[in-house]
């Protein structure tokens, strides 16, 4: 099984991560979405689980939940938009990393793309970094990955390019 991991679209996917979307079996959406309509490229394709970020509106809210708990071949991922850092997780973070157990934390919000195991949790924390164009983010990136009987693996980033105002970017229509 193929997952794409995104966060942080504010509004924008675009056609050149689209295509990365479009080769995975899955994609997790790691919330700050924006206007919801931006998933329907994504939707009608792909299964997607998502969660809202601190910018979505009552839309998002409504269908997507603040965090969520996915299980892909055996392996346990836990999806929330402001987690904090390995060592340094916020209160509600720390709750359910304990209370579930998960192998992967997958987060947004800081726009930074990071990956990093958490030894004294045994956790793999990713944060794929940002796909839209708005905000204090370089470049535009997403990460892919591999599940297969209970493990993840081939993990890669994808460099999607300099980020660039709105009016320079190719729209989806």
């Amino acid at each position: 099984m193929t997952v794409c991991v995104i966060s942080d679209s504010h509004g924008y996917i675009g056609k050149d991560a689209l295509k990365h979307i479009n080769d995975s079996d899955i994609v997790l959406h790691a919330g700050d979405v924006g206007p919801i309509e931006c998933l329907d490229e994504i939707q009608p394709r792909k299964k997607l689980i998502a969660v809202y970020g601190n910018i979505d509106d009552h839309k998002v809210r409504a269908e997507y939940p603040e965090y969520h708990m996915v299980t892909l071949n055996g392996y346990k991922i836990l999806m929330i938009h402001i987690a904090g850092k390995p060592g340094y997780y916020n209160p509600r973070t720390k709750e359910l990393i304990q209370s579930l157990r998960p192998n992967m934390l997958v987060c947004g919000h800081s726009h930074i793309l990071k990956i990093q195991y958490y030894k004294n949790k045994g956790l793999l924390h990713i944060n794929p970094g940002a796909i839209g164009v708005y905000g204090m983010h370089k470049q535009r990136t997403l990460l892919k990955f591999k599940v297969e009987k209970g493990v993840a693996k081939e993990m890669f980033v994808v460099d999607l390019g300099e980020r660039k105002l709105p009016d320079t970017i190719d729209r989806l229509q």
